[in-house]
């Protein structure tokens, strides 16, 4: 089988798994930052890495034509059983649709939801979401097996783009390991202690602007709070310091900005409390699967598949993120309230066990390609007893 998809923490967190479950798996991306074709080959795992031109406007323009090919050669020459595509909105998708083999697509998000969270009104952006979106439709119509990464996306992808095939709800996984720990409490729960993070990135979507604006409030009743920013343009002299200056909201806050995968894992777990996820949509946030798994209870709000993710508000409270008197009372709360952030804590740790834990996740994927492969079988088997 073949993921055929640009590199990122859910896809990374899936291969290991179905490696360990005994299966052969081919990578295939299309990425800007080689100049040439990569090949890395293993026992089991093959990594093939085609150059994608470094327009991705001018890519989209003609609907990713040569990354496409490029994709598309390298995937006949493997002669997987399986495709298995990732984000619709850069060919990726299109290529797995193209091989002409068995084929599954996962929705990474909600498209139309981001497209408008994210809109900027410059003549090129608009252009390139109105393309984003003309992808997403063709990717609708031609496929047969998606899998979504929450119910949320799921109906978006239904309602909103037309998709009338088989679907499969299977969440982003998160790392065995960050479940598979010692078994000691993850952490000390004391009142009136807290220090607090978000991992995102600045901007409308993510909405950090308004998490500041309620830690602002959280510090006059707390003045020992802290809070960490984890994430593009969340650095020191970056666009979010330079925001939280202006509106002098920046005390007992740290602008960690980008930190790689370990760095970050290492910060949750020795540092944070409570994580504040105040992001306007989310399709299955994988800051919020995490912070589940290392025991870190979460602030949201209820948008998109974070109800879903957070069971409801069972691990975790849901809030008006438009409201920063909301998100700062809630904030308050827990951090005055070290009882709730335990049981928060723990149900937060068993859901991801069940839900989110990598293994999981990986078997759930292996059962719907069996299910796509079956299905495909039966189809051309068929077709063969008509024409013959």
């Amino acid at each position: 089988m073949v993921p055929a998809g640009r590199n990122n923490t859910p896809v990374a967190n899936l291969i290991p798994a179905l490696l360990r479950l005994g299966h052969r798996v081919s990578v295939v991306a299309a990425e800007r930052t080689v100049s040439q074709t990569v090949h890395v080959h293993g026992p089991n795992l093959n990594i093939i890495v085609v150059p994608h031109r470094p327009s991705l406007t001018l890519a989209m323009l003609d609907s990713f034509r040569v990354e496409r090919r490029r994709l598309l050669d390298v995937i006949r020459d493997l002669k997987p059983n399986l495709v298995h595509g990732h984000w619709t909105q850069t060919g990726h998708a299109s290529a797995a649709l193209d091989s002409g083999y068995p084929c599954v697509n996962t929705i990474h998000d909600a498209a139309l939801t981001c497209a408008w969270l994210s809109r900027g009104y410059r003549p090129d952006r608009i252009l390139f979401i109105i393309k984003q979106m003309a992808e997403t439709r063709t990717i609708a119509r031609r496929s047969r097996y998606i899998i979504a990464v929450s119910p949320y996306v799921e109906a978006h992808f239904r309602r909103y783009f037309g998709y009338r095939g088989d679907a499969r709800v299977i969440p982003n996984a998160v790392p065995d390991a960050l479940l598979d720990g010692p078994g000691e409490p993850l952490r000390t729960f004391d009142a009136g202690l807290a220090t607090f993070a978000s991992n995102g990135d600045w901007g409308r979507l993510k909405n950090i602007a308004n998490l500041l604006r309620a830690f602002a409030l959280v510090i006059r009743a707390q003045p020992s709070a802290r809070l960490i920013l984890i994430g593009a343009g969340l650095g020191s002299g970056g666009p979010a310091q330079a925001w939280a200056q202006r509106h002098h909201v920046a005390q007992r806050v740290t602008f960690a900005g980008v930190l790689d995968y370990a760095a970050v894992q290492r910060t949750l777990k020795n540092e944070v409390d409570i994580l504040v996820h105040p992001s306007r949509t989310e399709a299955c946030s994988m800051a919020i699967a995490e912070a589940l798994a290392l025991g870190i209870p979460v602030i949201a709000g209820p948008v998109g598949g974070i109800p879903w993710m957070t069971k409801q508000g069972a691990c975790g409270c849901l809030v008006d993120i438009e409201d920063p008197k909301a998100i700062a009372a809630a904030m308050l709360r827990l951090a005055n309230d070290a009882d709730l952030r335990r049981m928060l804590a723990e149900a937060g740790v068993a859901w991801a066990g069940q839900c989110f834990k990598a293994d999981r996740v990986a078997q759930q994927h292996i059962e719907y390609y069996q299910h796509a492969l079956d299905q495909y079988q039966e189809s051309h088997t068929s077709f063969k007893r008509i024409i013959s």
